[in-house]
């Protein structure tokens, strides 16, 4: 077992009950932060007194966006708008903050509602296609 899963303890395949396996929580949390974007913590609103940020989160079918409005921004002022691989925010200052999807969405299906300080864009992600399509290849050599 050890020959296959090197980060493991030496004695980890011996017979302890004592055993303290605090190690696993840790080696957990270091590779989900390692394969973390920076897009999951992206600054927004960047003049206003209390710099804020949003999160990125992703579920099985949607791209999920969470925002906190600062109290002196007015969420009906802010902009949200979204193509298939971008996510774009602009504040009442104009401040024009672009995020870039990991996935491709569906623009017309993407919603936002406000609620208690925080705007929450859910954007649907688009199916990615398993089916290929063929391409005719033109042969200029008139061969």
């Amino acid at each position: 077992m050890l020959e296959r899963f090197p980060f493991l303890p030496k004695n980890f395949t011996h017979a302890n009950d004592d055993r303290n396996l605090s190690w696993v929580g840790d080696f957990v949390q270091k590779q989900l932060q390692k394969s973390m974007s920076t897009d999951f913590n992206i600054p927004i609103f960047g003049k206003v007194k209390n710099v804020m940020s949003c999160d990125l989160h992703e579920t099985h079918h949607n791209l999920i966006v969470r925002l906190p409005v600062p109290d002196q921004v007015a969420a009906d002022q802010t902009k949200v708008s979204v193509n298939r691989n971008k996510l774009r925010i602009v504040s009442p200052s104009g401040e024009t903050q672009e995020i870039q999807l990991k996935k491709q969405v569906n623009p017309k299906r993407a919603r936002a509602k406000y609620k208690d300080g925080v705007l929450e864009i859910q954007l649907p992600k688009l199916p990615e296609s398993k089916n290929f399509s063929d391409i005719f290849i033109e042969n200029e050599n008139g061969k």
